[in-house]
């Protein structure tokens, strides 16, 4: 019972905002940039920034070899 009670109280919160809770969680995502960090074969960071304002980050990002991501952060290797 408690439990819809809490969902009942999201949904009014969203409902006053005039969001919905999807659409208040793609707009929240919109929102974050993502960091990008590069490092190099001896996995020393090389680069880290966001490649939407940065060109060189753009150009590493290309160059180097996608490692994995954890929430707004990506993470990638340069193997040269």
């Amino acid at each position: 019972m408690l439990e819809m009670e809490l969902i009942s109280e999201i949904n009014e919160f969203y409902t006053e905002e005039e969001l919905s809770l999807e659409e208040s969680i793609v707009f929240e995502m919109e929102e974050e940039a993502i960091e990008i960090s590069i490092f190099d074969n001896t996995n020393k960071l090389i680069a880290q920034g966001n490649s939407e304002n940065d060109t060189e980050i753009r150009q590493l990002v290309n160059q180097a070899e996608y490692l994995t991501s954890l929430g707004n952060k990506q993470y990638y290797k340069v193997s040269q």
